[in-house]
């Protein structure tokens, strides 16, 4: 009798050892996340203080500091078309403690145009995390001397009616509103002569304001309040819907123009030897940042849409899409670059 009971209680204990680890709670528990961040995380702007890319990126990097305990430290690497952050993030220890907030200009454009310029091999060292939002912009006409076009139909008339005459305004030579314009050109049959910004969409807005120029796009956080003050005319907006501010402008397709024009999309870059399971920590991590009711309040107040990409083959899936798009774009402009 004495062996089959210890007999029993054996299988009882075999029973109760299977079930821990095969029963409903275990099945349910999540997986824990990896061991990351382990210390401050750094975030490459290839931008200045005070541009759109870098309000955005350290109204994330707060909620961001919150979650993960450490901070979030903002480097602010300007200059050479983004390819000297996108180089130094490359580089770095691939443990997600060193990523870029990049966008269309630099990371869509910047990979084809300059290509030759960089020192990695772009495609092979740098991953898309996530995509994180777009930015649209107006479509905006000079308040000086009463131009003339009312709608963008009226504006190509006029433009090919003035061919080689206007003037319209561009944060850079190649920037994706320079080769936007140009792919107009291209299309509709006219020319004219591009002005670069000196200070980013503040600068477009002012060239625009003061007549220098005669048109251009610019971002809705820096146009809105001047347009709904009536100080500037927009005879279109690039997004998807009418902008709730300005209900009157219509979309550029409703204007007749659904493809002139592009996002400033913005996107979280990492090296590509990052483990995966960091990578995809990452991307949730912004995901649950971007839903914060501050950082939504905020995003508002910069005329941000969020766009998370939901996992991270949707996010290469986006950026491989984009590049494709933009390269087809820049092989049919007459853009010279040096």
């Amino acid at each position: 009798m004495r062996k089959v009971l210890m007999s029993l209680a054996g299988v009882c204990l075999t029973l109760a050892g299977w079930a821990a680890s095969h029963g409903p709670a275990s099945a349910q528990a999540p997986a824990a996340a990896p061991a990351f961040p382990t210390k401050n995380v750094r975030l490459l702007i290839p931008y200045g203080a005070g541009s759109a890319t870098d309000i955005t990126a350290r109204i994330l990097a707060d909620a961001l500091r919150t979650k993960w305990g450490h901070g979030v430290v903002i480097e602010n690497k300007p200059g050479a078309f983004g390819i000297l952050a996108i180089e130094e993030m490359a580089r770095a220890r691939p443990d997600g403690h060193t990523l870029m907030f990049g966008n269309v200009s630099t990371n869509a454009i910047t990979p084809v145009v300059y290509k030759s310029k960089m020192k990695i091999d772009y495609d092979k060292d740098v991953v898309t995390v996530t995509k994180v939002y777009d930015l649209f912009s107006f479509f905006m006409v000079t308040p000086v001397g009463d131009f003339p076009p009312k709608s963008m139909k009226e504006f190509v008339a006029y433009a090919k009616a003035n061919s080689g005459k206007l003037r319209y305004t561009v944060p850079g030579v190649a920037s994706y509103p320079h080769y936007d314009q140009e792919s107009l050109q291209i299309k509709e049959g006219f020319t004219a002569q591009h002005v670069s910004a000196k200070s980013g969409g503040a600068g477009m807005l002012q060239d625009i304001l003061s007549g220098d120029v005669h048109y251009g796009f610019v971002n809705a956080a820096t146009a809105i309040g001047m347009l709904k003050a009536g100080q500037v005319r927009a005879l279109a907006y690039k997004g998807p819907t009418r902008h709730p501010q300005v209900p009157d402008v219509p979309t550029m397709t409703e204007a007749g123009y659904p493809d002139f024009g592009s996002s400033n999309w913005a996107s979280v870059l990492a090296p590509a030897a990052t483990p995966k399971e960091t990578l995809e920590y990452v991307r949730a991590s912004f995901a649950e940042a971007a839903a914060a009711p501050q950082v939504k309040e905020a995003f508002l107040k910069q005329q941000v849409h969020t766009d998370i990409s939901p996992s991270m083959e949707a996010a290469k899936a986006f950026h491989d899409g984009e590049v494709a798009r933009w390269k087809a774009v820049i092989a049919k402009s007459k853009i010279k670059v040096e």
